[in-house]
């Protein structure tokens, strides 16, 4: 990263690797370097208003939130219907607050809410708290790993599976979005009911098959791999060229593309976003936009602090070059811990190594490189004589009165799915209208910098064994580039900017 390394901060602190698309319209977008996914802080609030909590049913769902519970007792009357779909049931509720009349809608459910969790769900809205659903039966196809793959560096680990630098799956969150909506929609079950010998069963085998075929590159739409399941064909980063696992079908008479930066309308996207009460699905693309402080002592070196989602604090970014004589330089074997932090690790035995604090790592997520101590007992990997890391700021230091967002659509950074809505009846504006959409999202329980020993040689057993989720995000209107009207994901980052860059809908199978 020692080219561009103003433009990131200013651009993004989260720089994904599942950075989508190639259009000439996103020029300044398409500077950013290509890096691993930094995965957004997706830990789930206290538990409240769970399951079948004073309900006269229960379901293998909970319901979570932070809500206190003044909060979830007050009443909001609400109605409630259910639509059969191709891959389960719709959950619509109406409800009315604040003098303002709302339709909820849910889709790609196994079983039905209770009504505690239909008043948790409108109390979370209502009170603008965070809301996450889980349960095994929710569609949610799950990455592998965040940032375990070859571009960190030279693993000492190496089996079939890690034969390559593009190995796993880090930069398919275009996969794994698509996937979801292939399933949701019933495609991926029809093509399964025309080609018996499909190798899948679920939606992480639907996953698994874009893995097969595809290297583990970005620049991908929803929209390439709807075309790519439905009618075949072959792209720049397949690996092969196969027939559609829909034989007969045309995904264009099915799907559309909306792309925000080319000059289609945003309200194009919500339409297929609200045709999601129908049976249809509806993947986006989102740019992620940290707000960035001066720090204010180091005004002539454009130095700014963003909001660290792993270390949960803001950080500046250092980078320099180090004299190749420099005597601290080490070759050594080292980690990198949860915090996406590089530490020094010994030999204990062939499937393990050690660090200083005694804390023990399998052999798949130990590389070998020349490391450089930046202090605390952390150090920094030495690529080509430079170094480059983040450090943790002190509050004092930083300027925030004086934050900059630099906000632009482009491409997208980073692809999911919208499972459902929460619309006001009263706005007439499409944009206005929408104010939450229940988000499904391939990386928020991807494993990021190491993994258990027992995952190993267990891949597609750890992607299907990790939680199903859908959160909810609040959402404003607002106005980019001077004329494109998008979405802001409210708390999709801690400080910043979550903006819609494109919609991919498809219809429900015939």
């Amino acid at each position: 990263m020692k080219k561009g390394l103003i433009l990131l901060l200013i651009i993004s602190a989260i720089s994904l690797g599942c950075f989508v698309g190639n259009s000439s319209g996103a020029d300044i977008v398409k500077e950013l370097p290509i890096m691993e996914e930094t995965p957004v802080d997706r830990a789930l609030p206290d538990k409240i208003g769970s399951e079948d909590s004073n309900a006269m049913e229960s379901n293998h769902m909970q319901v979570i939130t932070d809500m206190d519970e003044t909060s979830l007792n007050d009443d909001h009357p609400y109605t409630v219907e259910y639509h059969e779909s191709k891959s389960g049931k719709i959950c619509v509720v109406t409800f009315s607050a604040n003098g303002h009349s709302y339709e909820m809608c849910i889709s790609g459910l196994s079983e039905e809410f209770t009504d505690e969790q239909i008043k948790t769900m409108i109390g979370a809205f209502l009170s603008g708290k965070p809301l996450t659903i889980t349960g095994d039966d929710l569609i949610d196809a799950e990455k592998f790993s965040e940032h375990i793959y070859g571009s960190l560096g030279d693993w000492i680990f190496s089996d079939d599976y890690r034969k390559a630098e593009d190995w796993g799956d880090h930069s398919k969150c275009w996969a794994g979005s698509a996937s979801v909506m292939l399933w949701t929609t019933g495609w991926a079950q029809l093509a399964m009911q025309m080609n018996p010998d499909l190798p899948v069963s679920n939606v992480d085998d639907l996953f698994t098959l874009y893995d097969i075929h595809f290297i583990n590159k970005a620049m991908m739409f929803q929209k390439d791999a709807i075309d790519f399941f439905i009618s075949g064909g072959s792209d720049s980063y397949s690996m092969d060229e196969i027939a559609g696992n829909v034989p007969g079908y045309d995904s264009n008479d099915y799907s559309e593309f909306v792309f925000l930066e080319q000059g289609d309308s945003i309200d194009q996207g919500i339409r297929w976003i609200r045709e999601i009460k129908n049976g249809a699905s509806a993947g986006l693309t989102i740019m992620l936009l940290h707000t960035n402080y001066p720090l204010k002592n180091e005004y002539e070196d454009s130095t700014t602090a963003f909001y660290n989602e792993e270390k949960k604090a803001y950080v500046k970014e250092i980078g320099t070059f180090i004299d190749a004589n420099d005597g601290k330089i080490e070759s050594a074997f080292y980690i990198y811990n949860d915090l996406g932090d590089v530490l020094k690790v010994g030999k204990l035995d062939e499937n393990t190594y050690i660090t200083e604090a005694g804390r023990q790592y399998d052999a798949f997520n130990v590389l070998k490189g020349d490391i450089y101590p930046i202090g605390n007992g952390l150090y920094a990997v030495v690529d080509d004589g430079y170094i480059d890391y983040y450090s943790v700021c002190e509050p004092e230091e930083i300027d925030f009165d004086h934050g900059m967002d630099s906000l632009l659509i482009g491409n997208g950074q980073h692809a999911v799915t919208v499972s459902g809505y929460i619309v006001d009846a009263d706005e007439e504006q499409p944009a206005d209208s929408i104010k939450a959409l229940f988000i499904t999202d391939s990386d928020n329980d991807a494993h990021d910098y190491n993994m258990p020993e027992e995952a190993r040689g267990n891949e597609l057993k750890s992607k299907a064994d990790r939680p199903n989720t859908i959160q909810m995000f609040r959402t404003s209107a607002i106005t980019v580039e001077e004329t494109i009207q998008t979405l802001n994901l409210v708390d999709y980052l801690h400080d910043g900017y979550t903006l819609i860059a494109t919609v991919t809908g498809l219809k429900p199978a015939p």
